[in-house]
């Protein structure tokens, strides 16, 4: 009983922290925590340590005459890295290697929807702003399986396509993690298959999206 409060008081500590701190209301420099609770809330991004993420939300096609943005849902992998040593420099130091498949709706005309599926990995620079604010910012790329539904000429194929994502992290706990995640994506486009709905006029496509993202750390 006793175990299962301290850890519901730490989650709670945790989410008001993030929270007021997002808000401007508590400064980093005042929001202290003991050093047992500090080193607690480190304990996901220590080396070695593996994620297990799920995320869901906003995802959106930014080219021309796009549908209305739509939604996604999407698992991940994430490892933290060992820190290499090359001679005086330290290499990896807070970064971690992942990858992750999503599967987006963006948009849709009527009955007609265009879908996109990324296969990705990403390497990723974490940062340490307090113990509840963690951000981080990476780049990755991989194959984009684009398919169109009820048009009148359907397509799947994949694509190669690289993107940029960050993000911010606050730990629930030793072994939980609450983020937003934010993906931009350049997609090279394919002009041999012109879609009477989906039609594009660039020789590559842009998408991005936000989503809530719920890790499991161990």
């Amino acid at each position: 009983m006793l175990l299962f409060c301290s850890r519901r008081t730490s989650t709670l500590a945790a989410l008001g922290a993030a929270i007021a701190i997002a808000l401007g209301g508590v400064s980093p420099a005042r929001a202290q925590v003991s050093d047992s609770l500090r080193l607690e809330l480190q304990t996901p991004w220590r080396s070695s340590a593996q994620w297990l993420s799920i995320r869901g939300g906003y995802a959106k096609s930014s080219e021309v005459n796009s549908p209305q943005a739509g939604f996604g849902v999407g698992v991940g992998y994430t490892r933290m890295l060992d820190r290499w040593r090359f001679w005086r420099w330290t290499m990896f130091k807070h970064f971690s290697l992942g990858g992750s498949v999503h599967v987006e709706q963006l948009g849709t005309y009527g009955r007609a929807a265009e879908y996109l599926i990324p296969l990705t990995v990403e390497l990723d620079r974490h940062f340490s702003w307090t113990p509840y604010m963690k951000p981080y910012v990476g780049i990755g790329g991989g194959a984009f399986y684009r398919k169109l539904y009820r048009t009148g000429n359907d397509i799947g194929q994949f694509e190669p396509g690289v993107f940029f994502v960050a993000g911010m992290n606050t730990p629930l706990d030793r072994s939980r993690v609450l983020g937003v995640d934010f993906r931009y994506s350049s997609v090279d486009a394919d002009g041999e298959n012109p879609n009477p709905v989906f039609t594009r006029e660039e020789a590559s496509t842009r998408h991005w999206g936000l989503k809530l993202n719920y890790s499991m750390a161990y």
